[in-house]
């Protein structure tokens, strides 16, 4: 089977690794996978590194009938028989596109966030999908009820991680709780992740405040759209300058950050999974 992955994201977190490591295992299986994302895209960078051809695609609304001949072009090349969307904007001119060549479409929804009702969530998950992937079963009851679609068309694969990826030396466990104070006999609990205000961080830290004994401590970027996550309660907002967050973050702030500093943090992400991989 010949399949097209479609990403309108330019950056470079869970769902991007999650859309490259399930190509490389259906690569592994036997299929002929390929890429059309956003340009500038990391995604696009990192497939091409691990030997998938990627090409860059304009996504924006702007771009649409440039960018529609050009998905056409690429379904007739590759003989696509398959086309995977993942974002809104790459679902919407990569499911016309699809249906104008008579594509299958596979819809994958990474987010565990409600989708609003209205035309939007029926064209998306109804007209422009032949079937649905998530990676939470729980919006499946509500993503069927809005897009009218059957239950039996809708599916649920949790994200997976690689076990042999996850084997750090004892050395840097052992720094890492020295940095933070922790004994070797406390046990520790967290959260890794490029952070985004409605990941539940808050919720987190909350938790962490009220369980006095067990430390929680989040780690990863705190940069996203060029501000600073802070917790709106006083008790999340001291537990979490206690795990290392933004000393001068106060409840309830947003603090804007320079773009040299978001640039970098991304960068790092990418050089980190990079070495990871």
């Amino acid at each position: 089977m010949h399949i097209l992955h479609l990403e309108a994201s330019p950056g470079w977190g869970g769902q991007e690794i999650r859309i490259l490591r399930e190509a490389e295992g259906m690569r592994a299986r036997g299929h002929e996978v390929f890429f059309a994302v956003m340009r500038g895209g990391a995604l696009g960078r990192f497939a091409k590194v691990a030997g998938f051809t990627a090409y860059s695609v304009a996504f924006q609304k702007v771009a649409w009938p440039f960018t529609l001949f050009q998905l056409l072009y690429i379904f007739w090349k590759h003989r696509i028989d398959l086309v995977n969307t993942h974002s809104s904007l790459d679902s919407w001119i990569g499911g016309i596109a699809a249906r104008l060549a008579r594509k299958k479409i596979l819809r994958t929804r990474h987010l565990s966030t409600p989708v609003k009702a209205g035309f939007n969530s029926r064209f998306v998950y109804g007209t422009l999908a032949d079937f649905v992937v998530t990676t939470c079963e729980a919006i499946i009851p509500s993503l069927s009820s809005q897009s009218g679609k059957p239950l039996s068309l809708f599916h649920s694969v949790a994200t997976g991680v690689n076990p042999s990826q996850i084997q750090p030396e004892q050395n840097e466990i052992a720094a890492f709780r020295r940095k933070l104070g922790i004994s070797t006999t406390d046990f520790l609990v967290g959260t890794a992740c490029f952070m985004r205000s409605w990941k539940g961080i808050e919720d987190f830290l909350q938790a962490a405040d009220r369980l006095r004994d067990i430390y929680g401590a989040p780690l990863g970027s705190v940069n996203f759209g060029g501000e600073i996550f802070c917790p709106s309660s006083v008790a999340a907002a001291e537990t979490w300058r206690r795990s290392g967050g933004p000393s001068k973050c106060g409840a309830g702030e947003r603090r804007r950050t320079g773009e040299a500093n978001s640039e970098s943090l991304q960068e790092r992400a990418m050089r980190w999974d990079k070495k990871d991989a």
